[in-house]
């Protein structure tokens, strides 16, 4: 028997141009790829600290501000609550009338003997009076101030009413009367 041998080896057959072009120029290529993704992902991280630094001094800053406002918010709404009433009681005032005429014509009532020791207005215009009076003599002489005041038509509608004397010997009266609207200017 005689030794055969097989061989087993293929021929090499003549690589590609293209082949060994891109046996070179791959690992460069993925070199150059690999290094601009870390630049990139470098850059990227870089930029994403920068971005949460602002974000973080910006919360800061709005935090401050919030703070701030907060703190004045009591003060704003004190302005603004004395503002408006402030403006409520100007717009009374203008609507106001004065009493100097009328408040005038009643100090009558507040003489020696009489003693004027209240007075009232109702939004209908009556005035109430409450007076004390030493003796009967000034009573009388309230009287002849009522007619007085009557007859120059200064007051209408004169009710007195709730004429007591009490232990000291001093009467009050109460009086009810509307009094000229002129008085009311």
């Amino acid at each position: 028997m005689s030794k055969r041998s097989i061989n087993l080896v293929l021929p090499l057959k003549p690589e590609p141009p293209l082949l060994k072009k891109m046996r070179l120029y791959l690992p460069i290529a993925s070199g150059v790829i690999t290094f601009i993704f870390v630049i990139i992902f470098i850059s990227t991280l870089i930029f994403l600290r920068i971005r949460n630094d602002q974000y973080e001094s910006m919360l800061a800053q709005s935090q401050l501000l919030e703070s701030q406002i907060t703190a004045q918010k009591e003060e704003e709404g004190l302005y603004v609550l004395t503002y408006r009433m402030l403006g409520t009681i100007e717009k009374i005032l203008s609507k106001t009338t004065t009493f100097s005429k009328l408040t005038s014509d009643i100090s009558v009532f507040n003489s020696t003997p009489l003693i004027l020791t209240g007075f009232s207005l109702s939004s209908k215009g009556d005035a109430n009076l409450t007076i004390h009076a030493d003796n009967a003599d000034a009573l009388s002489q309230l009287i002849d101030i009522l007619s007085k005041a009557d007859d120059e038509k200064k007051y209408a509608n004169i009710i007195a009413s709730n004429v007591i004397r009490n232990e000291e010997g001093l009467y009050t009266v109460t009086l009810t009367f509307k009094p000229n609207p002129d008085l009311l200017k």
